[in-house]
């Protein structure tokens, strides 16, 4: 069935574009014809590419405007809009008017669409995302001035990737699946699993640098455990949960509120329904011996305890 990309932004939830080239009027024209189900877009932005035309930095306005997390890779060539269950529209064409729009002066493209994409195709998407740069205001004003400086050697210019200091403090830097041993389970294909699921385990495959193959699961786990602990995020909430000990599950909400760079900062209740502190909690009570999780709800706020090994 033929499917417009209209009709596929409108059927779909949390969609991600990766495209090389992007042109603000284009993505605005599109926007303002779809329902608000694009989340995040990846894009090259090469210096020539910002010279040349192929892309410009107003797509940066649009995305804060519909509120559309911004990255950079400038590695990127692929050219695709996925949704959050695996639906995939990919090909030739970029995210511009003569790649997109059946016009006289467009380019003939080529674009396919295939439903539920496999697990190694998510990794490798996910590990795009995860190697991207989050795009700034203040960045973007940085290469505005750059480029409209008359002494530049528009030739050769080279930009600067934006700061990627607080990348790791995003809700995404955190596990998605509801416990370790599923990785595993779903990686050698020992167990099958539904969509919502397999986006979790290719998010942290992708986020944990899992991309090796494993024979077996102790080897697995051991990378896995590894790279877990020493993600700053979870070393930062580590920090804090040896310091006061204990902390109640709405504690944990709160920190991970002012410590996240989301913006804007993720509320109380949509970390609650992603049911983000659950798991959480699962991963640290697998992979530390010293945390303790005792259970309260409904009747009460759950209890996440740190241990002295000693004790």
């Amino acid at each position: 069935m033929l499917i417009t990309l209209q009709e596929f932004i409108n059927d779909h939830k949390e969609q991600t574009i990766y495209s090389a080239y992007i042109k603000s009027n284009f993505l605005r024209n599109l926007l303002e014809q779809v329902d608000r189900n694009i989340t995040t877009i990846i894009v090259r932005w090469d210096g020539q590419d910002l010279i040349n035309g192929a892309s410009d930095l107003e797509v940066f306005d649009v995305c804060k405007e519909y509120g559309i997390q911004l990255f950079r890779n400038k590695n990127l060539h692929a050219k695709c809009i996925v949704a959050k269950n695996g639906d995939c529209i990919l090909g030739s064409a970029n995210f511009t008017s003569r790649g997109m729009e059946n016009k006289t002066n467009s380019n003939w493209e080529v674009n396919t669409s295939v439903e539920q994409i496999d697990l190694e195709s998510r990794i490798i998407l996910d590990k795009i995302k995860q190697e991207s740069h989050i795009v700034t205001s203040d960045w973007v004003d940085q290469i505005r001035d750059m480029l409209s400086m008359k002494n530049v050697n528009r030739e050769n210019i080279n930009l600067i990737d934006p700061p990627n200091l607080d990348k790791d403090f995003l809700i995404t830097s955190l596990p998605m699946c509801s416990e370790p041993t599923l990785l595993y389970e779903v990686y050698s294909k020992e167990r099958e699993v539904n969509q919502e699921e397999v986006n979790a385990v290719s998010h942290d495959l992708a986020l944990y640098g899992i991309s090796e193959k494993h024979l077996n699961i102790k080897s697995f786990m051991s990378d896995l455990e590894f790279n877990f602990k020493s993600h700053p995020f979870i070393e930062s909430f580590l920090n804090r949960l040896e310091d006061d000990k204990v902390m109640r599950y709405g504690a944990v909400v709160r920190w991970i509120q002012d410590n996240c760079t989301e913006v804007p900062a993720p509320r109380s209740w949509e970390l609650k329904q992603r049911l983000i502190v659950n798991i959480l909690t699962s991963w640290l009570t697998y992979f530390y011996d010293n945390i303790i999780v005792t259970k309260k709800y409904p009747r009460g706020s759950d209890i996440i305890e740190f241990r002295n090994n000693s004790a």
